[in-house]
């Protein structure tokens, strides 16, 4: 059996802000349709000005950082088996501006272990999304090779969101 009987921990995260000093704002009355001709060939901006009234202004801006709560459990099952339970919500208002936030979720892992081989399976349920993402996993020696979406990208008629990741972990000893 595992060395612990449970794993666990919380944090807030991207707590603060960037500030641009003396930034260029442009602001347009978006009060206009304009067909979608217009922009073949030309940039946003170009078809921006060329269509809508606008300003430019020079102020400071305070971009909030996407702060959130974060929150992690991990609990042995039996000999190699490992469940785990993880969420991150969001603390910023949704519309508030200027301010980047991220998706609220939770997600279910359970995952075999040993010392050169996993294998794991993690269910997430993602804000704005109307079914579950599920994944898998695996790593042998230091290599990870996994999905948080592949199984449900294969079994539904809609995919939401798709990933993949490789990754290499390198441990790091210290002499005590």
């Amino acid at each position: 059996l595992s060395s612990y009987k449970l794993k666990g921990g919380i944090s807030i995260t991207d707590l603060g802000k960037v500030s641009y000093d003396n930034s260029t704002f442009f602001d347009y009355d978006l009060n206009a349709t304009i067909n979608s001709d217009e922009f073949r060939n030309k940039t946003l901006d170009e078809v921006l000005a060329d269509n809508y009234p606008g300003s430019e202004s020079r102020r400071n801006l305070d971009f909030q950082l996407p702060t959130a709560f974060r929150a992690f459990v991990d609990l042995p099952v039996t000999s190699g088996l490992f469940v785990s339970l993880q969420t991150a919500v969001s603390l910023r208002e949704f519309g508030e501006n200027p301010s980047s936030s991220l998706i609220n979720f939770i997600t279910l892992n359970p995952r075999f272990e040993k010392k050169w081989f996993s294998i794991y399976s993690p269910l997430s349920f993602r804000q704005h999304q109307s079914g579950p993402a599920w994944g898998l996993g695996f790593r042998a020696g230091p290599v990870m090779l996994g999905s948080g979406s592949i199984l449900s990208n294969l079994l539904a008629s809609n995919s939401y969101s798709t990933d993949l990741y490789v990754g290499l972990r390198i441990p790091i000893y210290s002499k005590q």
